[in-house]
């Protein structure tokens, strides 16, 4: 049998094979081009990621043996910033379970070195102000305003504290008081009969109207429209942006909204406050001078009117985000323990502050004595911490616990991952407001290492505000459970935490007014 093949089967075959090759040729000849073009893409970037690492580790002084902390300092120019922008806190979260408690990173433009635990936090921070100083965001920086405490460093610094600590002494406390039960009392009898209300936006306009009255003395009728309300929430939530001032960002909003703060602030202060309202604003006032220096301070000790107006906001800014939520966290924290809610009312009880109709005005003395009740506080912020962590600039060269942090970098020291590992509570993870109440816990914290325990951070740069954020928190569960019943439709809610500590769900509730048990 012959096994030739006919010429016509070969000619078809080569026919199919031409046109195969015509078709191929092209496709191949994209294929090369596109294969060179990753292959040198790759080289390219691992050049410049390489370069990028070399960068940052040449920032190491030559004179320190110790290496720098593991972790990754991410892509070039952007870092681990996009990583962390998709995960918010949850980053955070992912790298200490990797690293430990000392890594390194880049994040917002800057190499960054995230510190946790009491004993590595308690060297660090004795470093202040000489090796480490204040860093804020970009968007931040700009918010509070460049002549601002927040802002400001050495000798400004420690004028305008001493200045500033003048609104938060005792007797200043005692002031702001009654405005504090007031505005309370007006926002919890509102929030009975509502219905279902989100808990977090709640807390917000109760704090809101009380960072601007005690601040400014802006009460309801110094803004009827609530557009000074309404730019302190805008801002609260576009802090943390990128500082772009593109129409319609976060970053644009927030300006717009400061500017219309600042203008309010300076109407106040052409009208010299309100004479007949008790608020931070007379503090400001009597340390005032029209007269600028040369480097643009007050005269004297005194406070211009750009530093009254970047202070008032500042405050504005910090006691309102932060406290929201740790009113917030309370009222989850109490939801999910009712047994805790009869505790307190207990403690009223006995001292004659439970009873819907009374008691009057409360007392700063009074208040201290609740024990029960600032140990709920304490175990709230030890638990949810309002603030996870704060930034700070090494100044100079840093060691901490075997690592080598250069100069220059950004040293953000944990407050939230530093709660969350200490040994010193037991049963970290527990609500536990009893453990308060042990004299030895208090007695170890302080002998031991105070850092084990800072919701309000330490150092010179500690939260200002603190003792009126506690008496604020106080006036809250007193009023709370003296006035109202509620109940939570989402008791295991996910937590977020930025910008602040709060229910991922808003927190739904349903409040209801109290009524006395009949004897």
């Amino acid at each position: 049998m012959s096994t030739d093949v006919p010429d016509s089967t070969l000619s078809v075959t080569e026919t199919k094979m031409g046109n195969a090759t015509a078709v191929l040729t092209p496709v191949l000849g994209l294929m090369v081009p596109m294969v060179w073009c990753s292959v040198v893409t790759s080289l390219v970037l691992a050049v410049c990621t390489l370069a990028w690492r070399l960068r940052y580790s040449a920032m190491k002084d030559p004179a320190s043996s110790l290496p720098l902390p593991p972790g990754s300092l991410g892509w070039p120019i952007v870092g681990e910033t996009v990583q962390f922008v998709v995960q918010g806190a949850q980053f955070y979260v992912d790298h200490f379970k990797r690293y430990g408690p000392i890594y390194k990173t880049h994040l917002l433009g800057s190499p960054t070195a995230r510190v946790s635990g009491a004993e590595h936090l308690h060297h660090l921070l004795n470093s202040e102000p000489q090796s480490l100083t204040m860093k804020l965001p970009g968007s931040v920086r700009h918010m509070m305003g460049k002549a601002s405490l927040v802002t400001s460093k050495g000798d400004d610094h420690v004028r305008m504290k001493k200045i500033i600590l003048e609104a938060f002494t005792t007797t200043r406390l005692s002031d702001y008081l009654p405005c504090v039960q007031q505005n309370t009392q007006r926002r919890i009898k509102s929030w009975c009969g509502q219905g279902r209300i989100l808990g977090f936006q709640a807390c917000e306009q109760l704090i809101v109207d009380l960072v601007l009255e005690l601040v400014l003395g802006c009460r309801l009728e110094n803004d009827r429209d609530g557009s000074v309300r309404k730019a302190v929430m805008t801002i609260n939530n576009n802090l943390f942006c990128v500082p772009l001032n593109i129409p319609g960002g976060g970053f644009y909003k927030a300006s717009k909204a400061r500017a219309i703060i600042s203008e309010f602030v300076l109407r106040r202060l052409a009208d010299k406050g309100d004479k007949e309202h008790v608020s931070m604003l007379e503090v400001f006032l009597a340390a005032h001078h029209t007269e600028v220096g040369a480097a643009g301070k007050g005269a004297g000790q005194g406070l211009t009117a750009e530093e009254i107006v970047d202070n008032a906001i500042s405050l504005m800014i910090a006691g309102t985000g932060t406290t929201s939520g740790a009113l917030c966290c309370l009222l989850l924290l109490l939801g999910q323990h009712p047994e805790v809610v009869e505790e307190i009312r207990e403690e009223l009880n006995t001292a004659g502050l439970l009873s819907p109709d009374g008691p009057g005005e409360l007392s700063y003395d009074v208040l201290q004595t609740l024990e029960f009740t600032q140990s709920v506080i304490k175990e709230s912020l030890r638990l949810h911490t309002p603030a996870g962590g704060a930034f700070r600039k090494a100044e100079k060269p840093l060691e901490v616990a075997g690592y080598h942090i250069p100069k220059d970098w950004t040293v953000v020291y944990s407050i939230r991952d530093t709660h969350k590992s200490s040994k010193v509570f037991k049963d970290v993870s527990e609500f536990k407001p009893s453990r308060w109440q042990d004299a030895e816990l208090s007695e170890r914290l302080h002998r031991e290492n105070p850092c084990h325990y800072m919701p309000f951070g330490r150092g010179p740069r500690a939260c200002v505000g603190k003792a009126l954020a506690t008496m604020e928190m106080t006036v809250f569960l007193v009023e709370l459970c003296r006035l109202a019943t509620f109940e939570l439709h989402n008791p295991d809610a996910d937590m977020v935490f930025l910008p602040v500590t709060k229910p991922a769900d808003d927190l739904p509730v349903t409040f209801y007014a109290r009524k006395e048990k009949s004897n």
